[in-house]
């Protein structure tokens, strides 16, 4: 469902109120009420769920998609890494483990099962409903999850090495057989319900879900509750991004390149832009959440630049290797474990700020350099002298959290536009 950023806005805003939303509400509350249920508005017993074939690094799950796409055979594995930043959501289902929802997903079954309180998750969720919340930017998992795990994979010994590293800091799970099966279990074994499907039409939401053996849950009466959202992802901002680049808009049309052509790049960017901009209207974003869509618009701008500007699929190909560090990392922390010598622009910022920074690559990536103070203050002062660094010397620098510490970051310094931002 294609809208413009206009009408995005104001039914992301007004979504409960669509005669067909309101409509599909009072039929599915009304089979739950002829059935003698209660509703139940306690979200004490609520939990996330994430189904994924990646374990989560230093807990952190980053938002990124998986999709079929028409492209030239050569071309595939490249577009497809670069334009899985489209999505700049991760996705949740409360109390069940989610079907895809997305018509270009790829069908593959979920290796782990990331499980989480959704009282751990309210300074992260922006919107959705019951079988599809979401929230913007990358998602830290609390100490209180809980990932379900193939009893088969005790036997990669590369993965248990990546789960020795999440031990102690969330539950570790295996089971043997049905997913479904162990998250329900799972689920019972901490005295709460899977919910249910009213009914059974997959092409229809299930605002409304059944929930234990007396009672339901309504998505727009939980949204209010945790004052966020209450809308469907496919007609959000985010999703019109994902839906205009990345499908019949311009992505899907073979050949490639021929479709891109047809387009403005003047348009495609200012589009890419008006639905960023409403994305930040339409939910209650964090700091941090706001800092990631900015550096989101930065990363997509620069994909769709280089791929409009490409005059054939050879010179394509070698712009998106050279910059694919940059724009498929950009919303990656440093790597704390691989510290550098000492650069002349963390030297500088040193001088020009009265604080100490030391250079670090960013996570899984060799080329792209990031400059780091480790504070000794709370996140609320941090989140102040970020303020005060970013109005008093002009640089855009971000604040990231590791290992119970918080960093002032400028990110990318080697790179020549920033180095040129720290001289003026």
């Amino acid at each position: 469902m294609i809208i413009t950023s206009k009408q995005t806005f104001e039914y992301t805003k007004g979504y409960a109120n669509t005669p067909h939303v309101r409509s599909l509400i009072e039929q599915e509350t009304a089979i739950c009420t002829k059935a003698n249920r209660k509703p139940d508005s306690s979200i004490t017993n609520l939990y996330l769920c994430h189904a994924t074939r990646f374990l989560p690094r230093e807990g952190i799950i980053h938002p990124r998609m998986k999709f079929n796409g028409n492209t030239t055979p050569g071309l595939i594995p490249t577009i497809e890494r670069v334009f899985s930043i489209f999505r700049p959501t991760v996705h949740f289902s409360v109390n069940s483990i989610a079907s895809a929802h997305s018509a270009y997903a790829q069908a593959s079954k979920p290796r782990f099962i990331i499980i989480d309180k959704l009282t751990n998750a309210l300074d992260s969720i922006s919107g959705g409903y019951l079988e599809d919340m979401f929230c913007i930017g990358p998602y830290r998992i609390s100490n209180e999850a809980t990932i379900l795990i193939p009893e088969s994979s005790k036997m990669d010994s590369e993965l248990q090495d990546k789960i020795k590293k999440l031990n102690g800091r969330v539950e570790i799970v295996y089971y043997n057989g049905s997913e479904q099966l162990a998250f329900e279990n799972w689920i019972q074994g901490k005295n709460a319900h899977p919910i249910k499907a009213v009914q059974s039409d997959p092409n229809i939401p299930n605002f409304v879900c059944l929930l234990g053996n007396d009672r339901y849950i309504s998505s727009q009466s939980l949204m209010q509750e945790i004052k966020k959202t209450f809308c469907t992802h496919d007609t959000s901002p985010t999703a019109q991004i994902e839906e205009q680049i990345c499908t019949g808009e311009i992505y899907s049309i073979p050949p490639f390149l021929e479709s891109v052509k047809t387009h403005s790049l003047e348009v495609i960017v200012r589009s890419i832009i008006e639905y960023v901009d409403v994305a930040s209207k339409v939910y209650e974003l964090s700091a941090k959440q706001r800092r990631f869509i900015r550096s989101y618009e930065e990363a997509i701008l620069l994909a769709v630049k280089i791929i409009s500007k490409a005059k054939n699929n050879v010179q394509l190909l070698q712009d998106l290797d050279f910059h694919n560090e940059l724009i498929m990392h950009y919303d990656k922390k440093f790597d704390l474990t691989r510290k550098i010598d000492s650069q002349s622009a963390t030297q500088v910022l040193s001088e020009l700020t009265g604080l100490t920074f030391s250079a670090y690559y960013r996570m899984d990536c060799d080329t792209i350099v990031d400059a780091a103070h480790q504070t000794s203050l709370s996140e609320i002062e941090s989140e102040t002298l970020l303020a005060k660094l970013i109005r008093d010397i002009g640089l855009e620098f971000t604040i990231e959290q590791q290992e119970n510490s918080f960093y002032i970051i400028l990110k990318g310094v080697n790179l020549p536009e920033v180095q040129e931002k720290i001289k003026k």
